[in-house]
């Protein structure tokens, strides 16, 4: 069974998303997992058979862990299939498709979308490791979130409800799945 978060939004600030317990508790339980590679590849291979709900809910997961951590280690790539979360959310992303974004997910890659610009202005030839992974999440994000980013209109980020949840997004209340 799989609870969604009925936590409210960070404050319309990037700093107070940033610094939200509920994404720095994502970015803990990554950073200190004993096998990244080994979870990298679960996230990327065992999303394929979820439901929408869950898929956007292990999407946040993983864009947490993108907006988090520091450029070169959300690019690294580890284990034997060189995976990065870089390359995860990405793809992630792909099987999301065109439908409704939670607005955790929306906020969330607003933050990915400020890396990701970062991302592609540091390392402007393909040479460097993990360039190809930014580009097909540059490709993989909906041109929306990152448009507004790079036009430094308003976002999420800026304008979302304190007391909206995750949960009100789909009209439930308490557990889902």
């Amino acid at each position: 069974m799989y609870y969604v978060s009925t936590a409210a939004l960070p404050d319309c600030d990037v700093e107070d998303w940033r610094s939200h317990p509920r994404l720095l508790r994502h970015l803990r339980k990554f950073q200190r997992h004993p096998d990244q590679a080994k979870l990298l590849h679960t996230y990327l291979h065992q999303t394929k058979s979820l439901e929408r709900k869950e898929l956007l809910r292990h999407t946040v997961h993983v864009a947490a862990w993108v907006a988090l951590l520091p450029m070169k280690k959300a690019q690294k790539a580890v284990g034997a299939k060189g995976v990065s979360a870089v390359l995860v959310l990405a793809r992630l992303l792909q099987r999301c498709g065109n439908g409704f974004l939670t607005p955790w997910l929306s906020g969330v890659l607003e933050l990915v979308a400020l890396v990701l610009q970062d991302a592609l202005a540091s390392s402007p030839s393909s040479s460097c490791e993990g360039a190809d992974h930014w580009t097909e999440l540059q490709q993989s994000m909906r041109e929306k979130v990152f448009r507004r980013i790079c036009n430094a209109e308003e976002t999420v980020l800026q304008q979302a409800p304190r007391c909206t949840t995750f949960a009100s997004a789909f009209g439930d209340t308490d557990v889902v799945v």
